[in-house]
């Protein structure tokens, strides 16, 4: 009964685990002013969010960009973003 028990408990542990490895569909790159985005290489240090559609990411971008009230902020939504066997950002896509 006892290794039942465990076996029903790893195998849930399993499956909510299974979750937290999905790539999320869009990444948000937020940058503090335009030329930082125009630069061909994405970082790490400027992602602000995940989403699971294009247009909750687009619609946080204008969000932050209106709270800041500032005309240099930018932002650019990247599909299905991850790091490549040379440690480097890659999307699928990028939409600003």
């Amino acid at each position: 009964m006892a290794v039942y028990k465990i076996n029903s408990f790893l195998f849930g542990l399993l499956i909510l685990l299974s979750g937290c490895g999905k790539t999320p569909e869009w990444t948000l790159f937020y940058y503090a002013n335009a030329e930082a985005a125009s630069k061909s290489e994405l970082s790490t240090e400027d992602i602000r969010g995940y989403y699971e559609t294009l247009e909750q990411c687009q619609r946080k971008g204008e969000g932050m960009k209106r709270l800041s009230q500032s005309k240099l902020e930018t932002f650019q939504c990247g599909q299905r973003c991850q790091i490549d066997a040379e440690q480097q950002l890659i999307c699928l896509q990028t939409v600003k």
